[in-house]
């Protein structure tokens, strides 16, 4: 009863803060300033030797890197398994109305089982009875 009663008693700000001053926040903000300096600088490298130590070499090495040859693409070898079949090149586009161009992708598409389910009619019982049905409602499930 008398801890009840002690706990009750108002409290001081010393003990307020008391928790905090014995732990060592301050040390950890400056490990935490001393990091963040290290890769601000570690990740500035490049600039600040441009820029401040050496900004005529800059320019040189600016000028050999466009002038340095692109390293050659590298070429899949192909392949002589004759399971692999050959694909055939895309047929170029006909001149025509833009029109006309869309509906020969449309029918180019129509068989796509991506496409049949975007334009697939929804049958009478999936249609919502009302509009304002806001889908799963617990009067029509069996947990009554």
């Amino acid at each position: 009863m008398a801890r009840v009663i002690e706990s009750l008693k108002p409290t001081t700000a010393k003990r307020m803060v008391a928790d905090a001053s014995n732990r060592p926040t301050l040390a950890w903000v400056g490990v935490a300033l001393v990091i963040h300096l290290v890769v601000m600088v570690a990740t500035s490298l490049g600039y600040i030797r441009d820029h401040w130590i050496d900004p005529a070499g800059a320019g040189a090495r600016a000028q050999a890197a466009a002038a340095a040859p692109e390293p050659p693409a590298q070429v899949v070898p192909a392949s002589t398994s004759s399971a692999q079949s050959p694909v055939a090149p895309p047929q170029p586009a006909k001149a025509g109305t833009p029109a006309d161009d869309e509906k020969a992708l449309l029918e180019q598409r129509a068989n796509n089982p991506e496409v049949k389910k975007l334009n697939e009619k929804a049958k009478p019982g999936e249609i919502p009875k009302d509009p304002q049905h806001q889908g799963f409602n617990l009067d029509d499930s069996s947990l009554k």
